[in-house]
């Protein structure tokens, strides 16, 4: 009885405050002030939105909740640290919107390709011999591994179809084995035939790990990753964007540039490392990074007219680039009460094939540090520190230097982050010899300062801060490399926002504002992610349903990168191309019973609705109106 006397009282507070806004309304509309007549319901749903920060928080019901120290993300001094000192625990997404969004967004349309960095979320770092990483959405490296520490097992399948015969696959387990040991693996398959022709592409990406700890003396930490990309290339549509007529035709039937062609990657990842304890506060650690990537593109008819040089083959086109990289640290750790340090020596050695022969070698120092303390009752504060510096080799003087801290104070945190880099350029930007290009440049190193702010507040509302400084900057200008003589600057702003509202409305949402210095980088200026749901329990409260509508949109029009089949990178162009301005809307439904959450949804509902086609690349279009439908289910023990 009183739990409803107490939904009574807050629905009468709640009608109350509404009409107390609306006579404000009234009163600030007989004023007549000037350009207020036509914002003020703009105005009003400000208001209620500042007031529903002070009704009390109503948690998202679409979280399944667990134990919440189940999961524990991996600590690199765990080695050394007590048991109480470890305490990054850890939820994993298990929303019904984090299940259905998962999927990355493919700006030229087609799984499995390499994908323009219009959102800023590839940041390298890495000094040293470098391989341009292009494929950063579809590979999983060990920087973005799902790996945790589990109190007992765990697994979680998801899988999800749609038009076009797309079928997503993932299987993820974790499990300890007896007191010392955990296990951890990872599996995801994509497939997709894709709407225009010769757009089919696979995506297969595969992780296992073990652990073993005895805190004696002894813990062992050994994992592999693999990467299996192929997909076929059709370098776009005959045309630059689609005519009237052919926004209203089944796409299979408009001619693409190319006919046989298709691209191969394959990256292999084995890591092991090895920790001797020799007391409570030292310890010896010996690891080992063995990397393999392959790059293949072949094109059965080169003479097509899509490029405009052969350099080596007219019949047939079989370019490839093979790379081998082994990392070899040894490293001495140390710890002062709440402070942790690691010095580290690692011996770097990649050989690269291009047309011929390439052997890179470095020798680096590295000291990795992380101190947390507490201030007053609820202040925790973490910082990390992680400085490199290449001493000997080919990339001499290559250095990073990297700071970090956390700070958490009930339900407010605080991120932060600077790093400043000098590293040389990839091999590809230096050197690229196959049939349809060749270059050879001696391009200075390339200096980057990045500052990054991120804060949090009661867990449902986040801004975000990124600021770069590049000099002697990189980039690609009608398929060829150049470096940028001025400073670049860089500045993005994204706020986000996952909060329901009186108990049903749920809003989701990812703004992002960028802006930069120059033209030789293509970033969207406004660029929104948005999701707007009902969400309720109907069925006795077993089945909770959440429905609503999502849409992607860019709603101003920028200067786009244009797409090279043959090296797979994105350049700017001299004759500049603009897309944007399109809603990408997509409709669900969705819903959990406990561990399993469903969907089902209709995305790109406005193709072909509207005389406009949509894309963010010049002859490479977005997919049409599509159907799609998961299931996703976890399992505890």
């Amino acid at each position: 009885m009183k739990k409803e006397i107490n939904h009574i009282l807050f629905c009468l507070c709640s009608i109350k405050h509404f009409f107390f806004w609306q006579k404000i309304m009234k009163w600030l509309k007989t004023l007549k002030i000037e350009g207020f007549q036509c914002e003020y319901k703009t105005f009003l749903a400000l208001l209620i939105i500042i007031a529903s920060i002070h009704i009390p928080k109503v948690y998202s019901q679409t979280i399944y909740i667990i134990d919440s120290t189940f999961f524990q993300k991996t600590d690199k001094f765990y080695y050394i640290k007590d048991s109480t000192s470890i305490n990054n625990y850890h939820y994993i997404d298990t929303s019904i919107l984090g299940f259905q969004n998962s999927l990355p967004i493919y700006f030229n349309g087609q799984i499995g390709t390499a994908q323009p960095d219009y959102l800023l979320e590839n940041k390298d770092f890495e000094i040293g011999s470098r391989i341009l990483n292009i494929y950063f959405p579809d590979e999983i490296n060990k920087n973005n591994v799902p790996l945790w520490r589990t109190k007992s097992f765990f697994s979680k399948l998801e899988g999800i179809a749609g038009s076009k015969d797309e079928q997503h696959f993932r299987a993820l387990f974790s499990s300890p084995i007896k007191k010392y040991s955990q296990i951890n693996f990872y599996l995801r398959r994509s497939t997709n035939t894709g709407f225009y022709q010769n757009q089919k592409g696979s995506v297969t990406n595969f992780f296992t790990d073990y652990h073993y700890f005895v805190k004696k003396r002894f813990s062992l930490d050994a994992s592999i990753i693999l990467n299996y990309i192929k997909h076929q290339e059709n370098g776009g549509i005959t045309k630059d964007t689609l005519s009237y007529n052919d926004l209203f035709l089944d796409k299979i039937l408009i001619p693409v540039s190319l006919s046989n062609a298709k691209k191969n990657y394959q990256s292999h990842l084995f890591h092991t490392q090895l920790n001797y304890l020799i007391n409570q506060h030292n310890a010896f650690s010996l690891s080992a990074d063995v990397e393999r990537k392959i790059f293949q593109y072949q094109d059965d008819f080169p003479m097509s007219g899509y490029y405009s040089f052969m350099f080596l083959d007219t019949l047939k086109t079989n370019d490839s680039l093979h790379s081998l990289k082994i990392d070899i640290p040894l490293s001495y750790t140390f710890r002062h009460r709440n402070t942790y340090a690691k010095i580290s020596y690692r011996f770097q050695q990649n050989y690269i094939h291009l047309f011929a022969d390439t052997s890179i070698q470095n020798h680096i120092i590295e000291l990795t540090g992380e101190t947390f303390f507490k201030l007053f009752k609820h202040l925790k504060i973490t910082h990390t520190r992680d400085i490199q510096y290449i001493f000997y080799g080919t990339q001499k003087d290559n250095y990073l230097i990297k700071f970090t801290f956390n700070v958490k104070a009930h339900l407010f945190q605080l991120d932060g982050l600077f790093a400043a880099a000098k590293q040389s350029p990839t091999f590809q930007q230096n050197y690229w010899y196959s049939n349809h290009f060749i270059w050879f440049n001696r391009f200075k190193e390339i200096s980057t300062q990045y500052l990054s702010f991120e804060t949090s507040y009661h867990s449902w509302i986040n801004l975000a801060y990124h600021f770069f400084h590049h000099n002697n900057y990189i980039y690609f200008i009608d398929n060829y490399p150049q470096q940028y003589s001025n400073d670049l600057f860089i500045h993005q702003l994204k706020l986000s926002i996952d909060k329901v509202f009186l108990k049903h409305l749920g809003i989701k949402a990812d703004y992002y504002y960028q802006w930069k210095s120059s033209h030789v980088i293509a970033l969207p200026e406004h660029f929104v992610k948005a999701d707007v749901y009902y969400q309720g329990r109907w069925f006795k409260k077993s089945l909770l349903v959440n429905t609503g509508t999502q849409i992607i949109l860019s709603p101003n029009y920028f200067d786009t990168y244009q797409y090279n089949p043959a090296t797979s990178v994105y350049s700017v162009m001299s004759n500049s191309f603009q897309a944007g301005n399109f809603p990408q809307l997509a409709f669900y439904f969705s819903g959990r019973i406990k561990p399993v959450n469903f969907f089902i949804r209709m995305d790109y509902l406005l193709s072909g609705l509207i005389s406009q086609p949509y894309y963010y690349l010049p002859s490479y279009m977005m997919p049409d109106r599509s159907f799609r439908m998961g299931i996703s289910w976890m399992f505890f023990d």
